[in-house]
């Protein structure tokens, strides 16, 4: 599905093995964000842990992909990531050699003020929320573990005056709920799973449209 070398990368979100069936190739989420993109999708391999470190370390594996794919003129690159996988994104338009993203999707991943995009090098940028994703708000503080809540504080949405599109993807089926935290405890949504950005049911129907109507 890549005659023209055009290259679309997946970035994992924070401790997401390589063996995560949701990245398998001909995976539906997988195969989604290909056929939206018109190309075989890439994921970059390794387990990003949330820490800098491992973020930057994941922006130089970008680097690495991107600098070892042959773009003919006008040919696009596109990252789609996950979670932390936002920040490898936002680092990789930073380093030196990086190509413009021509369109760069974000799921559910947190805001911080410390990790800026380098904007000049970003066209598309559409960038996905759950309201109800307990992880991603505390994602936006200092590093650690995410159950470490008291270190992180809540952010959902990037600043729209940068040309970010903001989606907002919350789906929260009835279901019984757990005392205090509102997640459901034994159907309709996961409290983990309003945090599962890499969910084809998602990415068709709400990032397929937003970006077919940014193209149009």
């Amino acid at each position: 599905m890549d005659p023209e070398r055009n290259l679309t990368i997946i970035v994992k979100g924070t401790d997401t093995s390589d063996t995560d069936e949701r990245y398998w190739p001909g995976s539906e989420f997988r195969d989604a964000v290909s056929n939206t993109l018109r190309e075989e999708a890439t994921v970059a391999e390794g387990i990003m842990t949330n820490h800098m470190s491992s973020r930057e370390a994941m922006a130089a594996k970008i680097l690495g992909l991107v600098q070892a794919n042959l773009f003919a003129d006008g040919e696009q690159l596109n990252i789609v990531a996950h979670s932390h996988g936002r920040q490898a994104a936002l680092l990789y338009s930073q380093l030196p050699g990086a190509v413009r993203i021509d369109n760069l999707v974000t799921l559910n991943g947190p805001v911080r003020n410390d990790i800026r995009a380098n904007s000049g090098l970003i066209g598309n940028h559409v960038h996905a929320y759950n309201r109800k994703d307990p992880i991603a708000p505390r994602g936006g503080g200092l590093d650690g573990p995410t159950w470490q809540f008291w270190k992180h504080k809540p952010a959902e949405l990037v600043d729209p005056r940068n040309g970010v599109n903001n989606v907002d993807i919350t789906f929260y089926p009835a279901g019984p709920r757990c005392p205090g935290c509102g997640a459901p405890t034994s159907s309709g949504q996961s409290w983990s799973s309003a945090h599962n950005g890499a969910d084809p049911k998602i990415w068709r129907s709400y990032i397929d449209p937003t970006l077919r109507q940014l193209w149009s």
